[in-house]
């Protein structure tokens, strides 16, 4: 209970003073205390640990079962509340029912800035719970809350997690100086200023947070624990046996228990103060490594502790993190080991990024084993680089027999040697998940009679008993290239040979595969057209059409039995593709929503990976560099096949003579184009777009509707073939291809990105300013007033203005004040209502002597304003324009 908090204090002393507001938890737990019968707000900005603070209020307080948490940023939320407001009722809302007996606790996580119907239901309904005896939390960014007359809020200031004495104080003169967010406040919007002290975003916050960390020196054993809490994520130090074992167990259970105080606990992501990413998890590490070892006294070399950190990560699955920590290892042979060790691992978890970048750190000579070499081709195969895993599996033997002759008595095991059945297994992914497509039959069956005869060396070293994986998935494949419906009969025997499900599923994805490149020919012949969508079904003669509605059953009984005993994994996404190509649309008919959503997780995993692969392919520490980008440009080089531009207008550009584009596109087609282009090649949802182009349609008309916009899309932009491969379709949602397609608005963040965060050289400076002239031609899609639009053109204007005053006041600081003023005019001419912009357009004005053309522009500023806003301006302007008119005169 909260009333023991206190024996805590030890804790907090043992911690510097500039990690003290991480503590100021425990004192917001009390101010929670104190009014039980009021609306308790916790305001403040994402990852200000507003939900954390609320699950340990509700965990030192209430009994399990008394809780209800109600994450109110859920669609079904707000649909609640719209129903209520419609029948006039507040039991539609999900409060849940209430119970007799003790009252309850009623969390109402993460509620988003409402309009005013909802705003006022939500109200009422709070109200009545509180009416009921039941207390209720919430947690918001909304500053609305703050200032409600019913129910009267208590308000918790979250900003006492993060910030110190001298952030609050700075915080609270520039308020004083705001007059403008003042008035904004006093209309009821949403400004995270008007709790004083806040950083202007989560950004920020986080960005404060991380720094803390950085710069905390390590003096205790207590405080290198606590490190290493926050870089595995974890409170459960009685699990790191190999480093607490020699530390007073009281001292492990108090710290244990104060973990979730400092702002990061394991929980979820929901309950977090500053959720730590693995590349700051690997700087902190990196920053504090030697201090940690040195303040626990039971390791000799630093090496000696990331060994027990990879442990402890590789058995919580942390294999991102873990082979970070794996690269830095000072010697080869105990990083190849690793490779070695967690290579099946990664790709049968869809982790190949992982894989790639350990890859980076081994010399050319650690590749002399052929299985660290299949591992990279497959690892390139699944994260969606084939060319590059054909070039690689075409060379690999010649590179292998080349370094087995430079080298004949290395230590390292070369090729299959001793015939093992793991091996082997990989052989198999290898020749049949990459390698068919770029082989003719005859490639293929030499392929799979050099695997039988290995088999064959090696079939006495195994019992009986336990039938061997490798060669019956071997003689399988050699009937099905034959004769398929052979194959599918050696494959039911498989299956039922006693073989686990994930070997099952391996069986299955093989012979899947095996199906498509044995029909090779009809898939070229027969193409599926986009209305046709049974797949190959159809051009099957009868017995392989019965075959196929037999592997459709045992397709779906593997995989159902997998969805409980498996965690997501590539041979499910594997399986599923093939499928998707065999049996078309119908697949979706006999595959349940919980095999959909764990193979749509997996696709949008291998998505995220591939991007950051080939946005930072060319650096040496893949995984923390992996957003660098070169110095010599402003934006990314090479051109793509299309452009879409969207500032002042909407057109799409075709730099490819073979593509075409329809001259007339429709309304709607354009928003849907343009909501792809402004997520910047993300995945986006198929129900989020349904509910943004069609809201007050029902959920099968928008489904349909969206069916129907995406053919007309495919048939107003298409290549020479006929596709068009702009646009990606996925079962759950749809996506820009962003390798072939490039946006106006991703060329605009990439040159403010630079202008915000670097210095530049002087060239540099020109081009960015050249290229910003030509890319913002306006607003984005001026005459679109959807609210996503909206948000994302002020979104847009915003960035660019912000680095247009910053490469400014560079150049004026270097002396470039004639370039610095076309950085200033752009900037005004696009905003003309920035004070700060105004000023310092007028005082770059001013010292180039150009007076008149200075005092126009306060006069400019000063309407613009008025017209808007209804103010003239404050006197920090006034008081330049004094001084350029005193000395014009």
């Amino acid at each position: 209970m909260l009333e023991d908090i206190s024996e805590y204090q030890a804790i907090e002393h043992a911690f510097s003073e500039s990690r003290t507001p991480l503590f100021a938890r425990k004192r917001l737990l009390a101010m929670l205390l104190a009014r039980r019968r009021a609306l308790r707000v916790i305001c403040g900005p994402a990852h200000f640990g507003k939900s954390v603070l609320a699950y340990q209020y509700a965990h030192e307080v209430f009994a399990d079962g008394t809780v209800f948490w109600i994450d109110a940023s859920e669609p079904a939320f707000l649909i609640s509340l719209d129903e209520a407001q419609a029948k006039g009722s507040q039991a539609k809302v999900d409060l849940h029912v209430k119970k007799e007996g003790a009252s309850r606790l009623i969390i109402i996580d993460d509620c988003p800035t409402l309009d005013t119907d909802r705003f006022s239901i939500l109200c009422s309904v709070i109200d009545a719970a509180l009416d009921a005896g039941d207390e209720v939390i919430l947690t918001t960014k909304d500053t609305r809350w703050t200032k409600i007359k019913k129910p009267y809020p208590e308000v918790i200031d979250a900003q006492l997690l993060l910030l110190d004495k001298h952030e609050r104080n700075n915080g609270t003169s520039s308020l004083q100086e705001d007059g403008a967010s003042q008035q904004g406040v006093a209309q009821g919007e949403v400004n995270l200023r008007a709790i004083v002290g806040y950083p202007q975003s989560a950004v920020q916050a986080h960005k404060l947070f991380f720094d803390t960390l950085m710069e905390q020196e390590i003096t205790s054993s207590l405080e290198a624990l606590t490190f290493i809490m926050l870089i595995l994520e974890t409170g459960a130090l009685h699990e790191l046996n190999a480093y607490v074992g020699t530390l007073d167990t009281a001292l492990v259970r108090d710290l244990e228990h104060a973990y979730p105080y400092v702002g990061i606990t394991a929980l979820s992501p929901l309950f977090s103060c500053a959720v730590l990413s693995e590349q700051e998890r690997f700087l902190l590490l990196r920053k504090h490594l030697s201090d940690m070892r040195v303040k626990l006294g039971m390791f000799e070399r630093d090496e000696l502790l990331v060994e027990c950190l990879l442990n402890h990560l590789l058995k919580r699955d942390r294999l991102e993190l873990a082979t970070q920590l794996a690269c830095g290892l000072s010697q080869a042979a105990k990083r190849a080991s690793f490779f070695d060790a967690h290579a099946t691992s990664f790709l049968y978890a869809g982790k190949p990024l992982a894989l790639l970048a350990l890859a980076r750190t081994l010399p050319r000579e650690r590749f002399s084993s052929e299985r660290r070499m299949r591992a990279i081709v497959l690892a390139l195969a699944l994260i969606g680089e084939g060319e590059s895993a054909q070039r690689l599996l075409h060379t690999a033997p010649q590179f292998i027999s080349e370094l087995k002759k430079a080298d004949p008595l290395s230590g390292e095991p070369h090729g299959a040697a001793g015939g093992s059945c793991s091996e082997l297994s990989e052989a198999l992914v290898y020749i049949l998940l990459v390698g068919i497509e770029g082989h003719d039959r005859v490639r293929v069956s030499s392929l799979i009679s050099s695997c039988i005869q290995q088999l064959g060396s090696t079939a006495s070293l195994h019992t009986p008993e336990r039938p061997m994986l490798s060669r019956d998935l071997v003689r399988m494949l050699a009937y099905a290239l034959e004769d398929p419906l052979k194959g599918f009969e050696k494959l039911k025997a498989l299956t039922s040979s006693g073989y686990s499900v994930k070997e099952s599923l391996f069986a299955l994805g093989v012979f899947a595969r095996m199906l498509l490149f044995a029909w090779n020919e009809r898939l070229e012949e027969e193409t599926v057209k986009e209305q046709d969508r049974s797949g190959l079904f159809d051009v099957l003669e009868e017995q392989e059409q019965n075959m196929l509605i037999e592997f459709e059953h045992m397709m779906t009984r593997f995989l159902s039995r997998g969805t409980k005993l498996l965690i997501p994994n590539s041979i499910e996404l594997v399986l599923f593709d093939s499928a998707h190509v065999l049996f078309g649309e119908r697949v979706y008919q006999f595959l349940n929503d919980a095999i959909l959503t764990r193979i749509q997780t997996l696709r949008e995993s291998l998505s995220a990976q591939r991007r950051t692969w080939r946005q930072g392919h060319k650096s040496e520490n893949l995984l923390v560099c992996c957003d660098d980008e070169p110095l010599d440009q402003l934006a990314p080089a090479g051109k793509k096949a299309l452009r879409i531009n969207m500032f002042g207008r909407f057109e799409i550009e075709a730099y490819d003579p073979n593509i075409t584009i329809k001259t007339k596109v429709r309304k709607q087609l354009r928003l849907l184009i343009a909501l792809l282009a402004i997520n910047d090649g993300r995945e986006v949802s198929r129900p989020w777009i349904q509910q943004t182009m069609w809201p007050n349609s029902s959920e099968r008309n928008a489904r349909q509707s969206l069916y129907s916009m995406w053919s007309l899309l495919n048939k107003s932009i298409f290549d020479r073939d006929g596709d068009c491969p702009f646009f990606e379709s996925y079962p759950q949602s749809v996506a820009l291809n962003s390798t072939l397609v490039e946006t106006d608005t991703q060329l605009l963040t990439s040159i403010c990105k630079r202008l915000r965060y670097e210095t530049l050289d002087i060239p540099l400076y020109e081009k960015a300013i050249e290229a910003l002239e030509d890319i913002y031609r306006g607003p984005l899609l001026p005459g679109d007033e959807t609210a996503e639009v909206i948000a994302s053109r002020k979104q847009h204007h915003d960035r660019l203005i912000e680095a247009l005053v910053n490469g400014g006041e560079q150049l004026r600081k270097t002396g470039e004040t004639a370039l610095a003023l076309r950085y200033f005019r752009f900037a005004f001419d696009n905003e003309p209502t920035r004070e700060d912009v105004c000023y310092l357009l007028m005082l770059t004005l001013w010292k180039l002597g150009r007076h008149g053309e200075a005092l126009n522009e306060y006069f400019v500023c000063r309407r613009a304003l008025i017209d808007r806003f209804g103010i003239e301006g404050t006197t920090k302007l006034r008081k330049l324009y004094d001084a350029i008119l005193a000395d014009a005169s």
